[in-house]
């Protein structure tokens, strides 16, 4: 495994960074929150706001070419 490498992530990036908040909102959530407050989560907030995408304010963090983390 590479190192993981910060950088501004791109509008391309969107489709991979919404599937990595999803999943990780499915799956640290339930440790918390109920399962409808959890379904109501994926659904309304794991989501990428593609102004800061598009602004050069929003981050992917990237090791072995795939997207680990993200803010």
């Amino acid at each position: 495994m590479e190192d993981p490498v910060l950088r501004l992530a791109t509008v391309a990036d969107l489709d991979a960074l919404d599937a990595l908040m999803k999943l990780a909102t499915r799956d640290i959530f339930p440790r918390f929150y109920d399962a409808d407050q959890t379904a109501s989560a994926v659904q309304f907030v794991a989501s990428v706001d593609r102004q800061l995408v598009e602004d050069g304010t929003y981050f992917a963090c990237e090791t072995s070419g795939e997207i680990v983390a993200c803010g």
